[in-house]
């Protein structure tokens, strides 16, 4: 009886990731260290897409926020509230990270057949108080999970 139940539970699990094409890890390709006072990194990798915008808000009021968009983002880092080259600034007030306040990250992908963006929420005493070589990516339920910065890109690659 155990057997046959896990022998179907194994069945279902390899059957989700089939239908599902890649690894769960899939569309968690966001994450966001305090390099000089927060930087957003991305895996880009998610259906072939490309990061095409990058939106910092304050969790509790959108309208407070700092975003920005273009073609296709080359690099797989940008510093918070540093418009990347090519790239146009939205019209956004957000400025800094303040003590005491959430935040919610999205980062927008075009042309990817799995994920349309990468969204979490963080505590901005969380982000200051990572340690060095550490980052909070995306989980997928928009939260974050932390890790170190070279398991964010082993396991993004792994997905890809």
């Amino acid at each position: 009886m155990i057997g046959r139940r896990l022998r179907n539970a194994t069945g279902v699990a390899a059957l989700l990731l089939l239908l599902g094409g890649c690894t769960p890890w899939n569309s968690v390709f966001a994450a966001v260290s305090n390099q000089g006072g927060g930087t957003t990194l991305m895996q880009i990798c998610a259906g072939g897409g490309s990061a095409t915008s990058i939106s910092l808000a304050d969790a509790d009021d959108s309208a407070t926020a700092w975003r920005v968009s273009g073609p296709g983002l080359e690099e797989d880092s940008a510093p918070f509230f540093q418009t990347p080259d090519g790239w146009a600034a939205g019209d956004g007030i957000l400025t800094s990270i303040a003590a005491g306040h959430r935040y919610r990250l999205e980062v927008g992908i075009s042309n990817s057949s799995v994920a349309p963006n990468s969204t979490f929420d963080f505590a901005a005493d969380d982000l200051a108080s990572l340690e060095a070589g550490k980052v909070m990516a995306a989980d997928g339920k928009g939260g974050y999970t932390i890790m170190t910065e070279q398991e964010f890109r082993d396991r993004a690659d792994g997905a890809c």
